[in-house]
């Protein structure tokens, strides 16, 4: 299951994770550091130290396992956050584990071993909606997690829920599902992704489902299902409780298959990306389209309407990738990220002229224009070897230095087939393509690293912080830091 929800994402054929087994199975060297740069590029090597912070050992040991979809938090107090899809309580969801929530906390002194805190595991549990497979997670200002899961419990479901810190003199996290929904009309396939608003209400994406099997965006607002419980049977029985749907997507020009977290500008419009629907026919052979990034605004206030029907929000798609033929990207994947002037920056799966990936700017129309303009900053070659380990098939979440440079993670390429970790820093003038650093080749030979990274959080110190969805010690994965 894991492996058709992660790859069904990313366009990635679930052969990769059977060569990266066979691999892990072979003796050979462990897992180096590379720092190289595309050929001509003017850019002096950076030196690049991976540290594993743990190996995920799975439900045996009652620990999570297989992060996939779900990026880390990095906390102001050091302190790092995540989910698993698998592990947690042994035997739950076919003997892999039902996922779990983790927090990993640094040494006090700065050097030596972190420590790993199970703050919730989820429960096969007979009866309600209890969810399961957890995806992308977010905190607001009180320390509180928020996050959603798929599936779990006696009536198949998913759930948005809420982790509060113990309170004084208790130990344990206490959950509470907050919204819930039982049919894949309302969006039951594939809820990866979350995103807390600037309203307090949380946002998320369902990649399948909705009224046209395309997929939706929700809004949960804590607590405005009053005193019904949605984990329940009773509370779970309607099928949809606490839950509002924003949209539904059509597979067309609007884009379908969200596969990515949703962002919000400063009028509090959000944005996200579709891997289908689009620019029809877009030279790949995917007649739904090679995806597209949208935009929803809220509904205008209601006037002179007397009894006001429900306004409706409104989905723009501000752009519809072309594919390779264009050479631009198709299938974007991973959270959007935006800058001050609310310039957009985001990675695709496939398309460039190489068919490997592209990162990607989208630019605001300026004053007086509709139209938003694209600008490929990268697109990763074919060329996959010792001496070229660029990377190929980027995914997971961007992430800005204080320089402007971005860092992200692909899931192939690199010197051992396994992914990489890579800089982009622009370009010294001019529209050049940006200049790629490969930080890390990835290489789970040996259990002593990881592979598949899904994508970096930044620390207050600068440092990069990631997981992997496979490899380490156990297999089930890693955190790892670059510094």
């Amino acid at each position: 299951m894991i492996c058709s929800l992660f790859f069904r994402a990313v366009y990635v054929a679930c052969a990769i994770f059977a060569a990266h087994a066979a691999r892990a199975e072979e003796a050979g060297p462990s897992a180096s550091v590379a720092t190289s740069t595309r050929a001509g590029a003017v850019r002096p090597k950076v030196p690049t130290t991976e540290t594993i912070l743990h190996y995920f050992q799975g439900s045996a040991a009652n620990d999570g396992a297989t992060p996939y979809v779900a990026g880390l938090i990095a906390a102001d107090d050091g302190s790092l956050y995540g989910a698993t899809a698998q592990g947690g309580v042994w035997g739950g969801c076919a003997g892999m584990g039902c996922g779990a929530v983790f927090k990993l906390t640094p040494p006090a002194s700065g050097v030596g071993p972190w420590t790993e805190t199970i703050l919730y595991q989820f429960p096969q549990a007979p009866g309600g909606c209890k969810g399961a497979y957890p995806g992308e997670i977010v905190t607001d200002r009180s320390g509180a997690i928020y996050g959603i899961a798929e599936g779990g419990g006696q009536i198949p479901c998913s759930v948005v829920y809420k982790l509060a810190p113990p309170q004084a003199g208790q130990a344990q996290w206490s959950m509470t599902v907050l919204a819930a929904w039982t049919d894949t009309i309302y969006g039951q396939d594939y809820p990866l992704y979350l995103a807390l608003g600037p309203d307090g209400a949380l946002y998320g994406v369902a990649q399948n489902g909705g009224s046209h099997g395309y997929g939706m965006i929700y809004k949960v607002t804590p607590n405005a299902h009053g005193s019904i419980d949605c984990s329940s049977p009773a509370g779970s029985s309607s099928r949809r409780c606490g839950v509002t749907v924003l949209y539904n997507f059509t597979g067309g020009a609007d884009g379908g298959s969200p596969a990515g977290g949703l962002v919000f500008d400063a009028s509090g419009a959000i944005y996200g990306s579709t891997t289908l629907g689009g620019a029809v026919n877009c030279g790949l052979g995917a007649a739904q389209g090679c995806g597209a990034v949208f935009r929803l605004t809220p509904p205008p206030p209601p006037t002179n309407c007397g009894v006001c029907a429900p306004a409706q929000w409104v989905l723009t798609s501000i752009y519809g990738f072309q594919g390779g033929l264009a050479n631009d990207g198709a299938g974007p994947q991973g959270d959007l990220i935006i800058d001050s002037s609310g310039a957009l920056y985001g990675v695709t799966a496939n398309g460039g002229p190489a068919n490997q990936g592209t990162v990607f700017r989208l630019t605001p129309p300026a004053a007086g224009q509709t139209q938003w303009s694209e600008a490929i900053l990268y697109s990763f070659p074919v060329t996959q070897t010792h001496t070229a380990p660029y990377g190929s098939r980027p995914f997971g979440r961007l992430v800005f230095d204080a320089s402007g440079n971005l860092y992200g993670t692909t899931v192939g390429g690199g010197r051992w087939g396994m992914g990489v970790a890579y800089m982009l820093s622009p370009p010294q003038q001019g529209p050049a393509q940006w200049n790629e650093t490969v930080l890390h080749s990835f290489n789970s030979t040996g259990g002593q690293d990881g592979s598949t990274p899904l994508g970096f959080a930044i620390g207050k110190s600068g440092a990069l912080y990631g997981m992997t969805m496979q490899g380490g010690s156990y297999g089930w994965g890693e955190v790892f830091s670059l510094n």
